[in-house]
């Protein structure tokens, strides 16, 4: 039987083959429309509730559609009609062209839901090519706030 990790670790090297391949594969505008998922690194945090999941993006999902592109990331809380406050700033970076900036996205999680943190833009704003993003993330519930660890991802626009 195979264990859980060895699981978990087979389907993370699919995704990025996947994932990979339908970078390569894509060729001109109409290539562009659609989804991907890149990996997420150094996420994982105590929640603000404490005895609830840990706060762990561990993806970020691309949306391209036309002109706009949407960046996008989830996590989750179990706490009955509570959850959390989520305020998120996103860094980034055209590593090809040098285009950077900066935006803002506030949430509240509920139980058992997964909640997005969305970022949306012009394409053209962001320019082609590989994007460094950085999220520094502050989660608050009614008595205190807990900064997160800063996340990373490199993503592809096309």
């Amino acid at each position: 039987m195979t264990s859980y990790r060895t699981r978990a670790r087979i389907g993370a090297a699919v995704l990025a083959v996947a994932t990979t391949l339908g970078v390569a594969v894509g060729v001109g505008p109409a290539a562009a429309d659609g989804t991907r998922v890149y990996p997420m690194k150094n996420c994982e945090q105590i929640s603000p509730n404490l005895v609830d999941w840990p706060y762990n993006p561990d993806r970020v999902i691309v949306d391209q559609f036309g002109a706009k592109t949407t960046i996008w990331f989830e996590y989750r809380s179990l706490w009955y009609h509570h959850g959390y406050a989520s305020d998120t700033k996103m860094e980034w970076r055209n590593l090809r062209t040098g285009q950077h900036g900066t935006k803002n996205a506030w949430s509240h999680v509920y139980p058992l839901e997964a909640q997005p943190q969305r970022f949306t833009f012009p394409t053209s704003k962001l320019g082609t090519g590989p994007v460094k993003l950085t999220f520094t993330t502050v989660n608050t519930n009614w008595f205190w706030s807990m900064p997160a660890f800063t996340c990373t991802a490199t993503v592809q626009i096309l």
